[in-house]
């Protein structure tokens, strides 16, 4: 009966499966939550699903719901997940920041970058930097952008591992953009190593050109 629900509750009425959904029964909890998944996922208007969706959020709802906002995705969505991310609660931090990692499209980039940026090299900061890589890496972007995206990542990423991370983008995606960024990685002590590695494939890729020549004679020794 309650997953019923979900296929015809109005917005308005979303309140009554939310009062469920953390209840002690495992099978009446799963059962709301799929309720009022279908519910959001057939409203027509996304801003305002998550906007009632949002009334619910607590700590104890807070791994379902903000979950749920990623699905819906949207302007409003992505507001109150960044919101909670930025915010003092620690348990909504975790599961917002958790949530932009996992974002479904490439809007959520420009929050990651600011939430990598103000958390530096705590826990928080890193599991944003690595989101904002996973975007250059994962989704359709115009060349330039792509680029653009891993110069910022490795400028803000505080750690050698997730540098190493925006390599593997620029190997994905040779061109003479990505071996200049890789040169200019070669430079940093910690990252020579990887970053050498990284812009031999890239210029294997290629093939030989006296500016691709030039590009990897710029590499330190």
């Amino acid at each position: 009966v309650v997953a019923a629900l979900g296929e015809t509750v109005s917005l308005d009425q979303l309140n009554v499966l939310a009062k469920l959904i953390n209840v002690k029964s495992p099978e009446l909890r799963g059962a709301a939550q799929q309720a009022i998944h279908a519910a959001c996922d057939r409203m027509p208007n996304r801003d305002a699903a998550s906007e009632e969706l949002s009334q619910y959020l607590s700590d104890d709802t807070a791994e379902f719901v903000m979950n749920e906002l990623r699905l819906i995705g949207g302007d409003k969505a992505l507001q109150i997940v960044t919101q909670a991310a930025e915010g003092n609660g620690a348990v909504l931090k975790e599961y917002a920041t958790r949530s932009m990692g996992e974002w479904l499209d490439v809007s959520v980039s420009p929050a990651l970058l600011k939430l990598a940026k103000d958390e530096g090299g705590g826990k928080y900061g890193i599991r944003a930097i690595k989101g904002y890589i996973r975007i250059a890496r994962q989704f359709t972007l115009p060349e330039a952008k792509r680029m653009a995206m891993c110069r910022t990542a490795l400028s803000v990423a505080t750690r050698t591992s997730e540098q190493r991370l925006v390599l593997t983008v620029l190997e994905r995606n040779p061109s003479v953009a990505a071996l200049r960024i890789a040169v200019v990685a070669s430079k940093k002590p910690a990252l020579r190593k990887f970053a050498k590695q990284s812009a031999q494939r890239i210029a294997a890729k290629l093939g030989v050109s006296q500016e691709v020549e030039k590009l990897l004679g710029q590499i330190p020794g």
